[in-house]
């Protein structure tokens, strides 16, 4: 999703077998939505028409319990990117955002596409990762990102 002033933020990926929600929302109110979809690989999509997909939900238990579900856990995982963008600092969200890839080092993944993915501007981005280098957390080079290690987090789930 794209704001007026221009900075992006990554909603959420799709994957094989997903469904976009977006797309989901849109047909399940007839109106249309304020992001816009990027696709990162070669990708194959199916098409519902309003007409067909209004006749399955109504026809088909099944079919229905699907879509609820998975538009119910799209929700609780948009719930949670909301609450982290709210109410997390910014660099304990790049730590935890480099910790969960650390596996993938090293990371390629410029400071932009980084701020997307973290609702925020790149300048914050290279900052933080600036500071994270200087601690010998991470080494920088053009476009990647060498996780070297990072501190043990200390946020902790208050949803249990």
């Amino acid at each position: 999703m794209t704001a007026c002033s221009g900075h992006e933020i990554t909603l959420y990926r799709i994957g094989e077998g997903d469904v976009c929600p977006m797309s989901l929302s849109a047909l399940m109110s007839g109106e249309g939505y304020r992001a816009e979809a990027v696709v990162e690989e070669d990708a194959q999509v199916i098409v519902l028409p309003f007409a067909l997909f209004d006749a399955l939900m109504a026809a088909s238990p099944a079919f229905r319990r699907q879509i609820l579900g998975f538009f119910s856990s799209r929700l609780d995982a948009l719930m949670l990117l909301v609450e982290e963008v709210a109410f997390r600092r910014m660099d304990q969200r790049l730590a935890a955002w480099l910790r969960a890839r650390a596996g993938e080092s090293p990371l390629r993944i410029t400071h932009q596409a980084l701020a997307a993915e973290l609702g925020t501007a790149r300048e914050v981005v290279s900052r933080l990762l600036k500071g994270l280098e200087r601690q010998g957390h991470v080494t920088l080079g053009r476009g990647e990102i060498v996780v070297t290690g990072l501190p043990p987090t200390e946020v902790t789930d208050c949803w249990g």
